[in-house]
């Protein structure tokens, strides 16, 4: 059944992106459909407000429709944009040069809140930055 497969796999690549976000970022990233199975919008990742995340784990990304969709399911305000990854590559990002600064301003202000969070605990700053991503498949670390 390739139809199955290809869900499986999907979902597979929706779960390896969720963990490298995490890593990545510093925050706690999940699928929209992990808990209800109805998702909690059209984006495939929720976690990072005003971001609207496609995900596409293929072996032949088509980077213009892919990028379309993400245009068209994202609500208008929220920077579309994909991650993909083929077998044993790094994942890349794909988003349209003019939503960079946009971009560039979530994870500035993703930066900031968790300086806020780790001043908040008591905890020293650590740089700024969020935590390496060690051991995270594809996460290019």
């Amino acid at each position: 059944m390739p139809g199955k497969h290809s869900r499986e796999k999907g979902k597979r690549g929706e779960r390896e992106a969720t963990k490298a976000l995490t890593a990545i970022l510093g925050v706690p990233v999940t699928r929209s459909v992990q808990y209800s199975g109805k998702g909690e919008g059209p984006s495939d990742v929720v976690g990072i407000p005003g971001l609207h995340v496609e995900v596409k784990r293929t072996e032949r990304f088509r980077s213009r429709e892919s990028l379309d969709q993400a245009i068209s399911d994202s609500n208008g305000e929220d920077v579309p944009i994909v991650l993909t990854r083929a077998g044993g590559e790094d994942w890349r990002v794909f988003l349209r040069l003019k939503d960079l600064p946009r971009l560039g301003k979530i994870m500035e202000e993703l930066r900031d809140d968790q300086y806020s969070l780790d001043s908040a605990d008591g905890a020293e700053a650590s740089g700024g930055g969020p935590p390496a991503p060690h051991g995270v498949p594809g996460a290019g670390g």
